[in-house]
């Protein structure tokens, strides 16, 4: 892991900081990647031959009291209203494992806010890469207009790989809800394994000194892939 970078005062150190360490960091960020991808085995996977990222994967069916308990679960989760039901669900869901995917995917196209956030961020608490192309299709995040549900489907594609909601997260740095910028940091640094300095609840300037940097890093990754392209 990329040590964590010293925190400067002014947003041209920091930016300058992370371009003198951006081929360390990129280094790092693709071997997460290339991990994740490589990640094809699963405790909970139906077939240990199955392709990763399939678009029509086979899952384990559930027994019919299974099935039923998953309906009931999702059920649940239309009325949760506090921390302790929210985490007990997510657990339960990530005990159930693949069973309980087609249903979440159901969720993540549903018109319940609480379905649609809940259900996302189970799949990137499971980070199962064999659920990107079905989450993909089930809801592409172009079409994603709720900010909160865009962060989520953000922070589960990259957990699942997929940098196409690195600038999302970004953007999420600079959410005026406290709990979305923390969100969303940890999981630029989880799923990017780069450590730019940024804390959530830090001064507006420092904030913005951080989002800088962490903007300035992705336009270099960003650059850095057209020219291995040609």
């Amino acid at each position: 892991m990329t040590p964590p970078l010293p925190a400067r005062r002014s947003s041209g150190s920091i930016v300058r900081t992370a371009c003198q360490v951006r081929p360390a960091l990129r280094s790092a960020f693709w071997a997460v990647a290339v991990v994740l991808v490589a990640a094809c085995s699963s405790t909970k996977s139906s077939t240990a031959s199955e392709l990763v990222g399939s678009a029509t994967p086979q899952w384990l069916e559930p027994s019919p009291a299974l099935a039923r308990d998953i309906e009931i679960k999702a059920l649940e989760v239309s009325q949760i209203n506090n921390e302790d039901d929210f985490v007990r669900l997510s657990d339960w869901f990530q005990t159930v494992g693949e069973t309980a995917y087609p249903k979440l995917l159901e969720m993540v196209k549903s018109s319940d806010n609480n379905q649609k956030a809940f259900a996302l961020s189970v799949i990137a608490a499971e980070r199962d890469v064999r659920m990107l192309e079905p989450l993909r299709q089930a809801a592409p995040l172009s079409t994603i207009s709720h900010q909160a549900h865009r962060f989520e489907m953000a922070r589960a594609l990259l957990m699942l790989g997929d940098t196409e909601g690195v600038p999302i997260l970004i953007e999420g740095l600079e959410s005026p809800n406290v709990y979305a910028r923390m969100k969303c940091y940890a999981a630029l640094k989880r799923g990017t394994n780069v450590q730019i300095p940024y804390s959530a609840t830090a001064s507006d300037q420092e904030r913005a000194e951080g989002v800088t940097a962490w903007r300035q890093w992705w336009n270099e990754m960003q650059q850095d892939d057209l020219l291995d392209r040609d």
